[in-house]
């Protein structure tokens, strides 16, 4: 788990949980998925990516590669999505969100680690499939703007080539990229309600937020039963819809 050094005295001196995050970031998704199953209260900072808040110097002073999420806890910075959720478990009261079975930790963490690899394909089809036809990053001077203030060489490329227009050639390898990792999780889900084992988890939190993206894409996510009948269980928590579905745009 990685505790990120901060020179921010801002950041340093905040007490209590904070999160600076956007509603459709996945990985803000799944902690704010864990923030609501553990039941503990935080502080909102909302980022919001479409109007390229982080691309700002003040937010990439909280984070250097302009991604959110963002989690403090009295002054200690995490960054990563899978680390955050991982000290929240570990760290506050509430239901434990990992198994006590050394065999079913490593699964959970296996399907941790896996989602988590996924997010380059998730972003590349949510910005095909989803932000496209909503126009973002069609204004010129936005992307003038972001272009000249953000200072992550990944994000930059990744905006210059959705801009550009993806090839059709790669957004297709990112569909069966997408469909490849949805169809491990329904196999994983012929032999166990849930993919750490019998309960729900934080391999739960971490796929569950791909699946419902590509549900939101237009995947044919309906064609895996076994992954089905998991996502309606664990869509149904009450801390699954205020961590996602209530942060969504209508």
């Amino acid at each position: 788990m990685a505790i990120n050094e901060t020179s921010n005295p801002k950041i340093k001196s905040l007490q209590g949980v904070h999160l600076y995050h956007f509603g459709m970031s996945s990985c803000s998704q799944r902690v704010r998925f864990a923030l609501e199953e553990k039941g503990i209260e935080w502080q909102s900072h909302p980022v919001n990516l479409h109007l390229m808040e982080n691309a700002t110097s003040e937010y990439q002073q909280i984070h250097p590669k302009g991604y959110v999420p963002a989690f403090i806890h009295d002054g200690t910075l995490l960054l990563e999505s899978v680390d955050i959720i991982a000290y929240v478990d570990d760290v506050f009261d509430g239901p434990e969100l990992h198994p006590n079975n050394e065999k079913q930790k490593c699964e959970m963490q296996k399907w941790i680690d896996l989602s988590n690899a996924n997010q380059w394909c998730l972003k590349h089809l949510t910005y095909e499939l989803i932000f496209k036809k909503l126009g973002h990053y069609s204004d010129p001077k936005e992307v003038d703007y972001y272009l000249a203030h953000q200072k992550n060489p990944e994000l930059l490329q990744f905006v210059k080539d959705f801009v550009a227009g993806f090839s059709d050639e790669l957004v297709q390898s990112k569909i069966n990229e997408a469909y490849e990792f949805l169809s491990a999780l329904n196999e994983r889900l012929c032999s166990a309600d849930y993919l750490a084992g019998n309960g729900f988890s934080l391999a739960d939190i971490a796929a569950i937020v791909n699946v419902h993206r590509y549900k939101l894409c237009g995947l044919h996510v309906e064609q895996y039963v076994n992954l089905v009948q998991w996502y309606t269980k664990v869509a149904a928590r009450d801390g699954f819809q205020r961590a996602v579905v209530a942060w969504e745009p209508r």
